[in-house]
């Protein structure tokens, strides 16, 4: 790996700015009540259960809030990411800050984008930056969010503001995080924001995003031509426990349901492929797995599979940056062995090119609907206690790799 590779972590937003008003600030109102209730019936069997269920089943623990506090306290997170040596760092906009009411941008919030960005270039990091992850503002969502055509050109109209402000001083742009993801656990399980089970705005939610990445890779590259733009894509490691023919084809195809469509339909508009990587499936009808590793969340993950799903993004013929990759582990028991074992699998890659490894997440943070409990950080935030930051021994590891790397 080269000494221009990113090294790196990843942040979003709503989940550690704290204080946000949005449309998930909403979701989170009317619904805090419900998931605290459905807490045991979802998470009881997890080993944890009996260290997490207090805060599981309040329902102030699927209220984002203050979050971790991150909008006031930036320059501190930063700085300790440059203590750890990241030499990149990714993080997002929150749409509904710069643009809290429909056609008003807010100075303030511009600023406080431009001064973030200021400090993350003047710690030695490459700015890697979300336009979109998941929230809205209040107002677009009232007029239909992403299932009325009409409201692209309301995005288009935010990005052309934050270009204007943050194109020459940002390289790297994600358009959008886990389109499918998104449509999937908003519009076909109805977990998420806005919380419906309609396949039919599930399909409109995706022919939305196809188009308006396409507008906005031509927008930031009609301004800014050497920046580099993608999606980050949520791909999971459907893996064919053996030869077995159905079990293959049943692989490739949820492959195929998963990723292959979007990337195929945007791959022009791709100047690399951004990668999020959690989770292992196991395909074989006769119910056999292979090994694995069980995160807090139930998750099955191995330190195999990031590898094998880069390599698979191999036939695109296009760089990829892995933009997520981590894992929930409270007690910091796993992460540094899958840490560890995840970047030398990743160093054998064969026939790709790879532009960095951004690890999920930097500091604990709000989960969506799963509250705080899950810990992700590479820096444990101690919510009892001011939410100070404590660097972890999975994070202090991290620090050594890229030394040694480097």
């Amino acid at each position: 790996m080269s000494r221009e590779f990113l090294w790196g972590a990843s942040m979003s937003p709503h989940q550690v700015e704290g204080h946000n008003e949005n449309n998930w600030t909403e979701w989170e109102k009317n619904n805090a009540e419900k998931l605290a209730k459905e807490a045991e019936s979802s998470f009881g069997s997890l080993k944890i259960w009996d260290k997490i269920s207090e805060k599981a089943t309040s329902p102030q623990n699927y209220m984002s809030g203050e979050a971790i506090n991150h909008k006031n306290r930036y320059k501190e997170d930063i700085q300790l990411a440059q203590d750890m040596g990241l030499n990149a760092f990714r993080f997002g906009i929150e749409w509904s800050r710069v643009e809290p009411k429909e056609g008003e941008f807010s100075e303030e919030a511009i600023s406080y984008y431009r001064d973030y960005i200021s400090e993350v270039r003047e710690n030695g990091m490459e700015p890697i930056v979300t336009l979109w992850h998941f929230t809205n503002p209040k107002w677009f969502s009232e007029k239909g969010g992403w299932t009325n055509p009409e409201n692209k050109d309301y995005f288009l109209r935010y990005v052309e503001k934050v270009i204007d402000e943050f194109g020459d001083k940002v390289t790297y742009w994600i358009t959008l995080n886990e389109p499918l993801g998104f449509i999937f656990n908003a519009y076909i399980m109805g977990n998420w924001a806005p919380g419906r089970k309609a396949p039919y705005s599930a399909f409109k939610c995706l022919r939305n995003f196809l188009s308006v990445h396409k507008k906005t890779y031509a927008e930031i590259k009609r301004n800014h031509p050497d920046s580099m733009v993608a999606t980050a894509n949520n791909m999971t490691n459907f893996n064919a426990v053996n030869d077995l023919i159905p079990n293959k084809v049943i692989a490739k195809a949820l492959r195929r349901i998963e990723r292959g469509y979007l990337i195929e339909k945007t791959i022009e508009e791709q100047d690399f492929i951004g990668v999020n990587h959690y989770f292992k499936h196991d395909i074989d009808l006769l119910g056999r797995t292979s090994e694995e590793i069980k995160s807090d969340l139930g998750w099955s993950q191995s330190p195999q599979s990031l590898v094998r799903v880069v390599e698979e993004m191999s036939k695109w013929d296009k760089p990829i940056l892995i933009t997520e990759h981590g894992i929930a582990d409270s007690n910091d028991e796993k992460r540094k062995s899958y840490l560890q074992e995840s970047l030398s699998e990743l160093e054998n890659a064969e026939n790709t090119e790879i532009l960095g490894y951004l690890h999920w997440s930097l500091l604990d943070n709000f989960e969506w609907d799963k509250g705080f409990w899950p810990r992700f950080g590479l820096i444990e935030i101690d919510y009892e206690n001011n939410l100070e930051r404590n660097i972890r021994d999975s994070g202090k590891l991290y620090s050594q790799i890229i030394k040694k790397l480097n």
